[in-house]
């Protein structure tokens, strides 16, 4: 049950609130659950093991969108995301871009506002830029749900949830949790 990079959980019978609120208090992944009268099948999904992920939620601030490609081109195809420095509140982290979750009412609707806000350089400052990022002014808060943050700052497996209209660009910091 355990190798050299990898170990097996204990298991839990029973109380699935409780295991739940172990995983987000020690910042694991999730939870596999299954019937007790299941059997593991190679290869299947099986109906009677199921997964639950634990998902992380934070504000963050535009600072530009990727051209879009194939059914987006001439459109915006993933926000470009940063959360400004705790520390030192002027610089704003970049943390990665969000592409999924739109709708293409949401994105005609997003496009509309951020065309004219458009700026010739990048407002934010860490990570990997892409080169043919188009830069906005960072004053639209949108929020993400995401798996977790890298070692890098960036979120992982990031989707769209929607505007924020409640806080303004320059209060948005990086949420600390596990």
């Amino acid at each position: 049950l355990a190798g050299p990079a990898w170990q097996t959980p204990p298991h839990e019978v029973g109380d699935g609130s409780a295991t739940l609120a172990v995983v987000e208090q020690f910042g694991l992944e999730g939870v596999v659950a299954k019937r007790l009268d299941s059997v593991y099948e190679a290869g299947r999904r099986s109906r009677s093991w199921m997964k639950w992920k634990r998902l992380l939620r934070q504000e963050l601030v535009v600072g530009g969108w990727m051209p879009g490609t194939g059914g987006r081109s001439g459109h915006i195809g993933s926000l470009l995301v940063g959360y400004y420095d705790a520390v030192d509140g002027n610089v704003l982290r970049y943390a990665g871009r969000v592409g999924t979750g739109f709708s293409e009412v949401e994105l005609a609707r997003l496009e509309a506002k951020l065309t004219p806000l458009r700026r010739d350089t990048s407002p934010v400052t860490g990570g990997k830029v892409p080169k043919t990022a188009v830069f906005v002014e960072p004053v639209v808060v949108v929020e993400v749900r995401f798996t977790e943050w890298t070692a890098g700052g960036s979120v992982r497996q990031p989707a769209y949830l929607g505007e924020r209209t409640d806080k303004p660009a320059s209060e948005i910091t990086r949420e600390l949790r596990s």
